[in-house]
């Protein structure tokens, strides 16, 4: 029983910090840079970057 508490805890802990990285924001930005770029070229007659 005790090891289900330990792995149950461990588990929480790591999925909190994984979800707290800045990675994830990281690849937001990206992508909406890249899809504020396209529509940028999009308005000016362009074609997508």
């Amino acid at each position: 029983m005790g090891m289900a508490i330990v792995s149950t805890m461990s588990l929480s802990v790591l999925f909190i910090i994984s979800c707290a990285s800045p990675e994830p924001q990281k690849t937001v930005d990206q992508n909406a840079d890249s899809t504020r770029k396209a529509l940028d070229a999009q308005e000016r007659g362009d074609t997508a970057p």
